[in-house]
């Protein structure tokens, strides 16, 4: 605030976390915050505002790997995951028994093949760790933090296995994207011009408002698939146009029921100017 010339006591009952917000905001205006730091601030206001349930990876894109596998075929899955954990169930994906870090798994593997023991993976893997879904993340962060673990598996009021959150997950909500030398580098969208991108459905809203400046509704749908189908109340056609506020999305590819490819066009007319359309593209 003092850097920015803005005058304020420390102790003025009158400042609070939207004044903080507004001093962000006036620090990237001003040009004092560049656009990341600014994005790092407000990211960090928001993580008691947000639940786990937002920034969590949905069950369908779990990657888990049944406990009852021959020894020669967990290898392989092992060797061939670009994660460090990795969900253990038995009898049915749901049903998840343990947690396999891969750095027990390799270290009680080479001790029992220069052991002459038999390898048994349930000696190896850790107790699963719940979270519910509406935990708050920046109690999940200091839970984490606390229990010195790095993944729990997300749950709703009846106990189903809803998805899972990591320490990762939660930190990529503050600095964004983070990808090591391992990870495959994907382009989740194509810019055409100064107000039409192409995106990916799976492409998360929080992530898209924060990184394109723009003011999607968060409340209902974590993903851009998720915006279009939670407002048609159904799954459209490729060639299908839906405009949502001042945007309009066309679904430009589909992968089995999910939106795979979606052309967002950014209107000049404010939200609160237009009315939900839809039109079909012949």
């Amino acid at each position: 605030m003092k850097i920015m010339g803005i005058p304020t006591e420390p102790d003025d009952p009158n400042f609070g976390e939207e004044d903080l917000k507004g001093a962000i905001g006036l620090g990237l205006y001003h040009g004092v915050l560049d656009r990341p730091e600014h994005r790092m601030l407000d990211a960090v206001l928001q993580l008691d505002e947000i639940t786990v349930e937002d920034v969590m990876v949905h069950r369908s894109s779990i990657e888990s790997i049944d406990v009852n596998l021959p020894l020669k075929e967990l290898k392989d899955r092992v060797a061939n995951s670009s994660h460090s954990r990795l969900p253990v169930w038995e009898d049915n994906p749901d049903n998840i028994t343990g947690i396999l870090h891969v750095r027990d798994f390799h270290r009680a593997l080479y001790a029992a093949e220069h052991g002459g023991e038999a390898f048994n993976i349930r000696q190896v893997m850790q107790e699963p760790y719940f979270v519910p879904e509406q935990a708050v993340v920046a109690e999940q962060l200091m839970a984490f933090r606390k229990k010195r673990m790095h993944m729990g598996l997300v749950v709703d009021e009846y106990g189903d296995i809803m998805g899972i959150v990591t320490l990762e997950d939660i930190l990529e909500e503050i600095v964004g994207e983070i990808e090591d030398e391992h990870d495959v580098v994907r382009s989740s969208y194509t810019r055409e011009n100064d107000k039409t991108i192409v995106i990916s459905g799976a492409f998360p809203v929080r992530d898209a408002n924060r990184e394109f400046d723009w003011d999607l509704p968060e409340d209902d749908a974590v993903t851009i698939g998720g915006l279009i189908v939670d407002e048609l109340e159904r799954i459209p056609t490729v060639g299908e146009r839906v405009s949502i506020g001042r945007f309009t999305f066309e679904v430009l590819a589909k992968r089995r029921q999910a939106l795979a490819r979606v052309r967002v066009i950014a209107n000049e007319q404010a939200p609160e100017d237009m009315e939900t359309t839809l039109e079909v593209v012949q």
